[in-house]
């Protein structure tokens, strides 16, 4: 009877459970159809097929390309710049990287094979980590639209890389144009991949070692730079070094002969008594005296008038 009894409270407690977990689902289920819920879903689709349909218009801004990117091919994904075209410009001069600029018109295989096998390739992403600043924009809209018109960039998707620069002046000297945009924001194209006929794509190796080459120059020119840097740096601590013992022995070079005129004033004027005194005791003559008067060789009065009686 006993076990009877156990077995009956075992099978008791296991309906309970089971009645709880049903009742938790149809909770659960209730919650998932409830009209808040429904709505709550569908106006994020909604939403989303709204943004879709936007950016298909009106082109995807330069600081959503990471997500639209993500959204479309998964994982990997490059660091983009969410700045506009000037700030990611002033970005890459401080920080000495080279801006790496995609082109973007609209998706298609061409697209999607540029963001499969060069945008996800690992040594490309590790590449644009090391020494590139990522812009991309879309030239449905305005700003990268009147960008890829001045580099005269036609066939679409593109890469092109350029370098940034302080200042127009620094442009002078080579044949390649001078980008400003904006106004005072300066950037020289290196590089431009297009596809070699529209509809065609750009090719991963030439693509590849292209930008590996142009990052490549750019890490020789930036380290001769800083050997320059550092050789002015250090020819100019010498020069300083050399003005600064040049002054010191002027210096001690002036004060030796303002010690040695006074010197020599000093003994001028000691050295005139003793000469004088040194020339009179050679000649042997006493000193003159002042004179002393001297008792008249005549008599007084009294004495001549006695002498004459």
């Amino acid at each position: 009877s006993a076990s009877a009894s156990a077995s009956a409270s075992a099978s008791a407690s296991a309906s309970a459970r089971a009645s709880a977990g049903e009742g938790a689902g149809d909770g659960r289920d209730a919650e998932a159809g409830s009209p808040v819920s429904t709505l709550t879903g569908w106006f994020g689709s909604l939403g989303k097929r709204l943004s879709d349909l936007g950016q298909s218009v009106l082109g995807i801004a330069s600081e959503d390309f990471d997500g639209w990117f993500e959204g479309r091919y998964g994982r990997p994904t490059p660091t983009f710049s969410k700045e506009c075209f000037g700030d990611a410009t002033k970005r890459a001069l401080e920080e000495n990287r080279l801006l790496l600029l995609w082109f973007h018109q609209e998706e298609s295989i061409v697209t999607e094979r540029l963001c499969r096998d060069i945008l996800q390739n690992s040594f490309v992403l590790e590449l644009i980590d090391r020494n590139f600043i990522l812009w991309a924009g879309d030239v449905c809209r305005f700003e990268p639209g009147q960008i890829s018109r001045l580099l005269t960039c036609t066939d679409f998707p593109a890469l092109v890389v350029c370098q940034p620069l302080r200042n127009g002046f620094d442009a002078f000297g080579t044949e390649r144009i001078c980008l400003e945009w904006p106004l005072g924001t300066y950037a020289q194209p290196l590089l431009q991949l297009c596809p070699p006929q529209p509809g065609e794509a750009l090719s991963p190796d030439e693509a590849i070692a292209a930008l590996t080459s142009v990052a490549a120059d750019h890490h020789d020119a930036q380290s001769a730079r800083q050997a320059e840097g550092t050789a002015r740096r250090m020819q100019a601590d010498e020069d300083r070094s050399l003005r600064e013992e040049q002054d010191r022995e002027y210096e001690q070079g002036l004060l030796a002969d303002q010690l040695r005129a006074i010197q020599r004033a000093e003994a001028a004027e000691g050295g005139g008594g003793g000469r004088a005194a040194d020339q009179v005791a050679a000649s042997g003559a006493a000193p003159a005296t002042a004179p002393t008067s001297a008792a008249p060789p005549w008599p007084d009065d009294a004495s001549g008038a006695a002498a004459a009686a």
